[in-house]
């Protein structure tokens, strides 16, 4: 069966939710000048896995997410001397707040992304990774 045909027929109901149901809410951004260690405090300080990275302007340039920095981490990389526009992921996946659960899910798997950032009206509402899927399967357990 191709991913089409599971994300259309196997999905349960509550997946045509809109993705607002299980987003994070508390979207913590970050400038793309900021330093990558400061991002890895934020991300620890918050307990989130992801945040969107921020241009001068307040647009969204790119997504960091705890993966990028353990890569970074393991090649022994000063953290403190890289900025977050030097390794965010470029051009991240953006959906409104009323885009279907599943709707997501498939796009962040079309795009191989495990992040969605949630706008409406141009503002950031929320932020949605793949952690939050995995939320949403254990709640119905």
């Amino acid at each position: 069966m191709d991913m089409n045909q599971w994300a259309t027929t196997d999905l349960p109901a509550d997946y045509d939710l809109p993705i607002s149901a299980i987003m994070t809410t508390h979207a913590w951004s970050a400038n793309i000048d900021d330093s990558l260690a400061a991002i890895e405090e934020m991300l620890a300080k918050r307990k989130i896995s992801s945040v969107p990275i921020l241009d001068s302007k307040g647009a969204i340039f790119g997504v960091l997410s705890w993966r990028d920095l353990l890569r970074c981490r393991v090649s022994k990389t000063n953290l403190a001397a890289v900025q977050a526009w030097e390794l965010c992921i470029f051009k991240p996946l953006i959906v409104s707040p009323n885009t279907a659960i599943h709707e997501v899910a498939k796009l962040m798997l079309e795009e191989k992304v495990s992040d969605a950032v949630v706008m409406e009206h141009g503002m950031i509402k929320g932020f949605v990774s793949t952690f939050d899927f995995v939320q949403r399967l254990l709640n119905r357990e």
